[in-house]
């Protein structure tokens, strides 16, 4: 692209069709995740190798821990939820960084292998 052009480029369209069709993958990986209630004011769910856990806190709020049960890896907890069904969706979000994570790590200690 050149300075003032108003066009998007070529290169620019396949970035973000190829970025659209990754977030596609995602949510449809992730509209598989089956929450279950496990006791009163605790859900748990299952996402390939990761366990999501949410639990009630004082004042309705919501405490998210995902977990990578291979490494035992604990992402960094996002900020409190108010409700249960904004935990749930921030916890799904929160699992995206969390496999990129694991698999930048994974990529470092390869490299180290070699």
């Amino acid at each position: 692209m050149t300075a003032g052009d108003t066009a998007i480029s070529g290169e620019m369209l396949v970035v973000v069709n190829m970025l659209t069709y990754l977030q596609h993958l995602e949510d449809e990986r992730n509209s598989k995740i089956d929450w279950i209630n496990l006791s009163p004011g605790t859900y748990n769910a299952k996402a390939g190798d990761f366990t999501i856990t949410l639990s009630a806190q004082t004042k309705g709020r919501w405490h998210i821990s995902i977990v990578h049960r291979t490494t035992g890896y604990s992402h960094p907890w996002p900020s409190w939820q108010n409700d249960l069904e904004a935990a749930k969706r921030k916890a799904i979000f929160s699992l995206s960084d969390a496999r990129r994570h694991i698999f930048e790590w994974q990529r470092r200690e390869a490299s180290l292998l070699k």
